[in-house]
């Protein structure tokens, strides 16, 4: 009896440890993840966790060390499943789904929470703290799928600002949108096109009911014009719209032109930093960042002068101004859609050096993959073959034949730079004498893969053939390989280069060994250090 009552405590503590039901959760109906037998799927079915002791670990990964753990956690009440991630407030996302409907409830980044309807997915509420005080909210009210009114509250419950919204019956595309301030005053109204929902004008009001402005926009969305009026809605000045899309350049000359900010330069302008101190720009480059005072006898003062002059807007929060064939440029901040004099900045990029990348390198000599380290110089690989020569193949490619060589590969190539020394490494294996179900390459492949996977964890498995291939069947597995049909990879694309001694991607694949027969395959490794990019770059500025 006792022995039965002890089987039984422990199964009800490990039902209890494990009872995330088997579920499908949805944000705005459409499916987020499915949960099955304690494991984790995205919205196209492809595993990304796996729960153990309510952690989130990647890719079925059994092993509870730190490095294959998400940093999610995944708990659950009468009502929610709840999945969290991060520890500060900054970087806290918490989602909450409905056991009941498996909708998304309550959705929170850091200090920006959302609230939705259980049954219809609907957002109800949207909500703003600062350290853990509430700043302001907004309330969403819906007929059917149609939002018709939100309302902008301040902590206190006052009701700052509203927006309501009217569709056409037949359509029921958004044609008006008409915001209020706390008196009741129409401060704006916004009309969209009946058939496409696509804003076509924009009116904006003074404080005593007359037309400030009027926008006018193309059929894309893109605003053209900007007409002014004055108090008795008497037209003053047309202002013309430049539109810059996220790639496209306004020209002035072919000295100077114009651009969206860039992602990089939003994430230095958020950052505290001071002027002249040089911070990551992107993988291949640093930036510094001063604040630029322009005056009347500076170019780019001319130049944003005229835009402004010349009565031209920029739609874009910010924008930057290039001058061609040089390592800096401008930033302004955009306000009111004017170009901000006051808030130009000088941003200057340069290269990083190879002594950066070889710092990477923390374990010493000869430690990489066949005896080859990140950034190592002509002879410094000459030295790690045991003074053979490099074969020059061409650009940067070299055969090798290195001290530590492995004897399932007969060819070494790797990439060096003549500025940041060694980038790239290849092995080249033996030829495999294999039957048409490529049954010994795969095996030799596998073997491989494990130990791979014992140094540097999860990896990412392609094995696919070409949808519109004739021969799919397994008994044509060498066929379609041959034809080039058939992928058969392994991949590492998301190594930390501060923990594998600036290695960032690995490759793994088998190929056919000869062009018309099947008979015979070698596998290839590839591995990229994390000087790979610049390189390269610097290799393509030949061209």
């Amino acid at each position: 009896m006792k022995k039965f009552l002890l089987f039984f405590c422990f199964m009800t503590i490990t039902s209890f440890c494990f009872s995330i039901p088997n579920i499908k959760l949805y944000k705005n109906k459409k499916i987020e993840y499915t949960i099955k037998d304690n494991k984790i799927y995205d919205y196209e079915g492809e595993p990304l966790y796996i729960i153990k002791d309510d952690k989130l670990f990647y890719d079925y990964s059994e092993s509870t060390d730190s490095s294959s753990w998400s940093l999610k956690t995944i708990n659950e009440t009468d009502n929610l499943i709840i999945i969290e991630e991060g520890e500060s407030t900054n970087y806290f996302h918490r989602e909450e789904y409905s056991k009941n409907t498996g909708e998304l409830v309550l959705l929170q980044y850091g200090s920006i929470a959302y609230e939705y309807d259980e049954n219809t997915g609907l957002l109800l509420k949207e909500s703003s703290y600062e350290d853990g005080t509430l700043l302001y909210y907004s309330l969403n009210t819906w007929k059917g799928n149609q939002l018709q009114r939100t309302t902008y509250h301040n902590a206190d419950g006052t009701v700052e600002h509203r927006v309501e919204f009217l569709y056409d019956n037949k359509t029921n595309k958004r044609i008006k949108e008409i915001h209020y301030n706390a008196n009741n005053k129409m401060l704006c109204l916004i009309e969209n096109n009946s058939e496409t929902g696509i804003i076509s004008k924009k009116h904006e009001y003074n404080d005593d009911d007359t037309l400030k402005s009027l926008t006018l926009y193309n059929g894309d969305g893109a605003p053209i014009e900007k007409k002014l009026y004055s108090k008795g809605n008497e037209e003053v000045k047309t202002k013309k719209f430049i539109s810059l899309s996220d790639k496209e350049e306004y020209i002035f000359n072919n000295e100077f032109y114009l651009t969206p900010t860039s992602y990089s330069t939003y994430s230095i302008m958020d950052e505290d930093i001071n002027e002249n101190q040089e911070v990551a720009w992107d993988k291949t480059h640093t930036a510094t960042l001063n604040k630029y005072e322009l005056t009347k006898n500076d170019k780019v003062y001319e130049i944003i002068a005229e835009l402004k002059e010349n009565g031209l807007l920029i739609p874009e929060n910010s924008v930057e101004l290039h001058k061609r064939y040089s390592d800096y440029f401008f930033y302004f901040n955009v306000n009111d859609d004017e170009i901000d004099l006051s808030s130009c900045y000088k941003i200057s990029i340069k290269n990083k050096t190879n002594s950066y990348f070889v710092s990477y390198n923390k374990s010493g000599k000869n430690k990489g993959p066949f005896g080859f380290d990140i950034g190592m110089s002509y002879e410094e690989v000459k030295t790690a073959c045991e003074g053979i020569e490099p074969e020059h193949i061409a650009d940067d490619r070299y055969f090798v034949t290195p001290k530590k060589s492995h004897p399932l590969f007969e060819k070494y190539i790797v990439w060096i730079s003549d500025l940041y020394g060694l980038y790239y490494v290849k092995g080249v294996g033996h030829d495999i004498d294999t039957n048409n179900y490529g049954t010994e390459a795969k095996k030799q492949f596998n073997d491989l893969l494990s130990i791979l996977e014992s140094k540097y964890g999860n990896f990412k498995k392609t094995d696919t053939v070409d949808e519109d291939y004739l021969y799919h069947e397994e008994h044509y597995w060498m066929t379609a390989l041959k034809d080039g049909a058939r992928t058969y990879t392994a991949s590492w694309y998301t190594l930390s280069p501060e923990d594998y001694n600036g290695l960032e991607t690995i490759g793994l694949g088998i190929k056919c060994s000869e062009k018309y027969s099947t008979d015979k395959a070698y596998i290839w490794l590839e591995y990229g250090f994390t000087n790979q990019d610049i390189a390269q770059e610097v290799l393509d500025d030949v061209l």
